[in-house]
């Protein structure tokens, strides 16, 4: 079979570990960003390679290592190829995540968790590639599929800053990184337009008097004043916590507010725990935590998932199910509000700092 024939080209120049054939309306989940005529023919063959490690460079010397690059090139049964090499990857820092950096050649990531799984198209320029690519979309020549696996090697190692890339390597950065905040904020007022606020003043009232009456958060008194006395974190799962234990040991709020109402009304939600952050869970628009282990696609049989670089965590283990945060700042709001009315003059007896449990 000519497939056959130009997958061998394929191992032949870049191992056969690091390329995979898989058929269309087969054994292939890989799909286009856009759904293109040119793709996605049943019966069509799809070529992916995979490089490991890339080191991008431009004509002024800098340059940028990515990880586990993929691109699909789209083959007819006569060996001719559909549309243009496709490209995706698996594994990010943060920096290149930030900055939606896949490639210089690509418009960048769509971090959908829908859709982080389509390969993207990329912009050829005016290398030899396109060149390349256009006689190959007319014709089946194996010195021209040879051709192919040498300039698309080469292709994807330059950013041409002459061309205009999608995305520049150097504005690759942390900058503008946007994570939710892990410090109180104030919420004098309780809104959450997904409830009604009958049942918010029900559920916050119960919980503050559990809270209240099984001491279950600590505060500290400086300069005047009472604050908590925990990280800001601690407290949010203290909270949590209480308020699970509430739901679980009450049959009647357990009758008046399902598992299912309470999840749907953004009452309480699943998020993501790292470094002492807080991610909402897959919501990748800012952080990568919230979409890691993501299914992207199968090469050689094997599930290929979203991954961050030089973080071995294991992820899962830091998903927990917190109290809607909103809550959780309302209630310190009030609290605090209660405790500094009642108890914050200073007087000789009070230290300069000292804790009430």
């Amino acid at each position: 079979m000519i497939i056959d024939d130009i997958y061998q080209i394929f191992k032949d120049y870049y191992g056969e570990d690091k390329v995979d054939l898989q058929t269309v309306g087969v054994n292939t989940d890989i799909k286009e960003c856009y759904n293109s005529s040119d793709y996605e023919h049943y019966g069509d063959y799809i070529i992916v390679v995979h490089w490991p490690e890339v080191t991008v460079s431009n004509e002024f010397d800098a340059s940028i290592v990515i990880w586990d690059l993929y691109a699909a090139i789209f083959v007819s049964p006569v060996g001719i190829l559909r549309g243009y090499p496709l490209f995706n990857r698996s594994t990010y820092d943060n920096a290149q995540w930030v900055s939606r950096y896949m490639h210089s050649h690509t418009p960048g990531i769509n971090v959908d968790s829908r859709s982080l799984s389509r390969f993207t198209s990329s912009c050829l320029g005016n290398g030899p590639l396109v060149n390349t690519t256009h006689i190959l979309r007319a014709t089946c020549d194996m010195d021209r599929w040879n051709l192919l696996c040498w300039e698309l090697d080469k292709y994807v190692r330059v950013e041409s800053l002459s061309g205009g890339p999608y995305k520049r390597l150097q504005n690759v950065s942390l900058s503008g990184k946007r994570e939710h905040v892990s410090e109180v904020c104030i919420k004098p007022r309780l809104g959450l337009s997904s409830v009604s606020k009958e049942a918010l003043i029900d559920l916050t009232s119960r919980l503050m008097e559990k809270l209240i009456n099984d001491k279950v958060l600590k505060f500290s008194y400086n300069n005047g004043k009472y604050e908590i006395g925990v990280p800001y974190l601690s407290a949010v799962l203290d909270i949590s916590n209480c308020f699970i234990e509430m739901y679980n040991s009450n049959k009647e709020i357990r009758k008046t507010y399902t598992k299912d109402y309470l999840f749907d009304k953004l009452i309480i939600e699943h998020k993501c725990i790292s470094n002492n952050m807080i991610y909402t869970k897959g919501d990748g628009k800012d952080s990568i935590i919230g979409v890691l282990n993501t299914p992207l696609f199968t090469f050689k049989g094997n599930k290929v998932l979203l991954k961050l670089k030089d973080f071995e965590q294991d992820y899962t283990a830091n998903e927990v199910i917190l109290l809607n945060l909103n809550i959780i700042d309302y209630i310190l709001y009030n609290l605090l509000k209660h405790i500094n009315l009642k108890y914050g003059k200073s007087t000789d007896t009070i230290s300069e700092k000292s804790r009430v449990l």
